[in-house]
């Protein structure tokens, strides 16, 4: 009898153990729930489209550089791989005030960059528009050491409307930019940009006037 009492207590105890690691199994285990994944994980993104310029925000930069009494319209979209590959162009004719053609303008509808649309639909430097003024138009890049003599002076661009200049005599400032041409304190100072790449610098500091060339 004795025996059947051990074996009674030693049943229940092991009855109430494994109740017990059970209970602690189901409360170390984490209900985790997998992420729901949609579509291929492997596949790249659509890539997006870049944005384009509308059309009156390409006839804007054609008018912006048109003489006074000119007008452009609007004469459809083309594209041509005459400087990029298949690049789109919205082409706007020229006109003035009697009304007749006087050329015609392309530009990029990503970069904003404008050419010269022929008569024949082949694009072209913008300096073929028959309408171009070096003096207005050009863009030049004025940044470098140039020198006239015993003087240099270096320029420093820094941005599209503006550069700063230092002379070897210690005179600076900054000077204003209008196409290939600058001028600093109402013309005390001028700088023409020349199409050999130098300077022709003028004014009423005639003391720093010259041709200065690239250092």
């Amino acid at each position: 009898m004795k025996r059947n009492r051990i074996f009674a207590g030693l049943l229940a105890l092991a009855l109430v153990l494994g109740l017990g690691l059970a209970a602690c199994s189901k409360d170390d285990t984490q209900d985790v729930t997998p992420p729901v994944q949609t579509g291929d994980a492997n596949k790249d993104p659509q890539p997006q489209p870049s944005p384009t310029l509308t059309e009156e925000e390409c006839k804007t930069l054609v008018d912006e550089k048109l003489p006074e009494g000119y007008t452009s319209k609007a004469a459809g979209e083309v594209e041509s791989n005459d400087i990029a590959e298949g690049r789109k162009y919205k082409v706007f004719d020229v006109m003035g005030a009697d009304g007749k053609k006087a050329g015609a303008v392309a530009v990029d509808v990503e970069s904003g960059d404008r050419y010269n649309y022929g008569e024949a639909g082949k694009l072209g430097e913008y300096s073929d528009f028959p309408l171009y003024n070096p003096s207005s138009d050009a863009v030049c890049d004025w940044n470098g050491v140039f020198q006239n003599g015993g003087l240099s002076v270096e320029l420093m661009q820094a941005d599209t409307t503006s550069f700063e200049f230092e002379f070897s005599d210690d005179t600076a400032g900054v000077a204003r930019v209008k196409g290939n041409t600058a001028s600093y304190n109402d013309g005390a100072l001028t700088f023409t940009y020349q199409d050999d790449g130098s300077i022709e610098i003028g004014g009423s500091l005639k003391e720093l006037a010259g041709t200065y060339t690239p250092a």
